[in-house]
Parts: C-alpha cells; sequence; structure tokens
C-alpha cells in the first residue's frame, strides 16, 4: 500500500522472519516500525541499529541500508517526494528532446545514407541510438577515411 501526498510517499512493507529489504536511503528518509522489530544497518558503518514497535529510525543519506525482519514485522518507509524541479525539467526538456530524435530518425532513414551505407535507428528505452550497418563498402570507401 502507498499513500502519496506533496510533501511525502509511505510504503507499508510487511516482512517475515529473517527477511531482508535494501532501500537508498535519500535526504530524509524514515522508517517506522508498526509491529515487530528489525535490524538496520548502513553500508560502509561498522554500527548496526535496532528498532521495535512505534520506534521510527532515520536512514543515512546516501548509504544504502539494509533491514532484516526480526520476527513477523510490519514497517513503514517514509521518503520525501522527489524534487518538483527535476519533474519541472523534464517535462520542459522532453518535447525538445522528441523533436531533436524524430529529426535524427528522418535525417538517417534519408538518401543521404542511400549509396551504398544503410542506416537504421533503434530506440532502446525511449532513447534513440543510431546504429550504422555498412553494405558494400569498397575499396574507395575505406580510402575516403572511413576506415
Amino acid at each position: 500500500m502507498s499513500r502519496t501526498s506533496q510533501a511525502i510517499t509511505t510504503r507499508t512493507v510487511d516482512l517475515d522472519h529473517q527477511q531482508l529489504l535494501l532501500l537508498e536511503g535519500r535526504p530524509g528518509t524514515r522508517v517506522k516500525v508498526i509491529y515487530g522489530g528489525i535490524w538496520l544497518t548502513h553500508t560502509g558503518e561498522a554500527d548496526d541499529l535496532f528498532a521495535c514497535c512505534e520506534q521510527e529510525v532515520a536512514l543515512r543519506a546516501r548509504k544504502r541500508a539494509l533491514l532484516e525482519g526480526l520476527g513477523l514485522t510490519r514497517v513503514e518507509v517514509i521518503e520525501p517526494a522527489r524534487s518538483d524541479l527535476a519533474a519541472a525539467v523534464t517535462r520542459r526538456l522532453r518535447p525538445a528532446w522528441l523533436a531533436t530524435r524524430d529529426a535524427l530518425i528522418t535525417w538517417i532513414r534519408s538518401a543521404q545514407w542511400s549509396r551504398g551505407l544503410l542506416a537504421s535507428a533503434g530506440l532502446l528505452v525511449g532513447v534513440a541510438v543510431p546504429a550504422l550497418v555498412i553494405v558494400g563498402m569498397d575499396s574507395a570507401l575505406l580510402a575516403g577515411g572511413l576506415a
């Protein structure tokens, strides 16, 4: 179950005995134990933390945290919402990126490439990746600097 507001995102996670949960520590991320208990360790740190019923622990920013359920456990992971700035930048740059990608695909498929070079553009996870397949390369092309 997830609840989202403008300020935070809360996820409820159930853990069995000795079940693990790996979290990326973003600034402001906290874990609240609803019932049961957790053993919490951060990467690169020798000190471990233990928390039980109704206790809340702040994760260290920019460190991975590994939680282990001690018995049947329910926790809430409370994270600050993603930055509105990142969302605004993405919204503004997406149309320009799509136009550039479409222009690149059109240019690659144009007649400029029809003399011995066959070009195609592959889309990989929404990103245009030009891939050139050379057809009929001869010594004149090699001498021209394509080698």
